[in-house]
């Protein structure tokens, strides 16, 4: 039987050499290499090469339409700022909307839009709906942002000064009124609380006499307590009617007096939620120019 020892090369790790005796009684070395594996082919069918040219054709028409938007973008922006500085702020919404639906940048439209919404910075009646878009407006051109708060910064806080002004002698004055209301709604209150408790117990007492003397009607011959039981009936339905009124007038009072808390149910309330609302307007455009 052949005799093998395996050796180890320093050199060449991934090869194995063996040595052997041959026929004639002689050692010979030799390379034990395993078998080559055989490359594995792929080969590609039709429906392969369909879809690699579907991925083309799609990937193809998504940069056009990447293209278009783009294209369309740039020219409704530019229509958009032609129409400001022209002063057709109409038109210039309905630029700015599209070019939003062409998925325009975010920071250009913001600053567009409040500039549409307040006439280039110099009506702003429309302060509210411009501040929806500071947000966005951050995110716009930095150079932008600070030649607009060159131009409109003072007008804007000196609109913030005065409606800080305003807000606080309406906020004054609201609170003042409420105070005096709530006073004379809690005094109706007290008022209607004791006409009602004052229509309920004599409501109970009847009933439960009215049930009772119906209960022993038929106990004594004389017609006493069939006399009384209709007289307590009577006189528990005319304080149930009473009672009835006095609920409606106690649940009135109390709805009043919820609503005297809401600043939306009196006029100077109304006038109060208007300016603390262009407040937040002006600061939230100031802000966007500042940042």
């Amino acid at each position: 039987m052949a005799e093998e020892r395996l050796i180890d090369d320093d050199i060449d790790r991934n090869r194995k050499f063996r040595v052997r005796v041959g026929e004639d009684g002689e050692e010979e070395l030799y390379i034990d290499e395993p078998p080559a594996e055989s490359e594995e082919m792929v080969f590609l069918t039709p429906d392969d090469e369909d879809e690699d040219d579907d991925d083309v054709a799609l990937a193809l028409e998504r940069e056009q339409e990447r293209q278009e938007n783009e294209r369309r973008r740039t020219a409704e922006l530019e229509a958009a700022q032609t129409d400001i500085s022209s002063g057709r702020f109409s038109t210039a919404l309905e630029h700015i909307a599209a070019a939003a639906q062409c998925g325009a940048d975010g920071g250009a439209t913001g600053l567009l839009y409040m500039c549409a919404y307040t006439k280039d910075f110099t009506d702003f009646a429309q302060i509210v709906p411009a501040s929806e878009h500071a947000a966005e407006a951050k995110g716009g051109d930095a150079e932008t942002r600070r030649n607009l708060l060159a131009r409109a910064g003072g007008g804007l806080e000196d609109n913030i000064k005065s409606l800080r002004a305003k807000v606080a002698e309406l906020d004054a004055q609201n609170s003042e009124a409420k105070k005096q209301r709530e006073v004379r709604l809690k005094s109706q209150r007290a008022k209607c609380l004791a006409a009602f408790f004052a229509a309920l117990v004599p409501f109970i007492v009847c009933l439960a006499l009215c049930i009772y003397f119906a209960a022993i009607i038929y106990t004594v011959s004389t017609g006493l307590y069939l006399a009384l039981t209709v007289s307590f009936g009577c006189l528990a339905l005319l304080l149930l009617v009473v009672w009835a009124f006095a609920c409606r007038k106690l649940i009135t009072v109390c709805t009043r007096l919820r609503q005297n808390r809401l600043n939306s149910s009196t006029k100077l309330g109304r006038e109060l939620l208007v300016a603390q609302s262009k407040l937040r307007a002006f600061i939230a455009v100031l802000g966007a120019l500042k940042e």
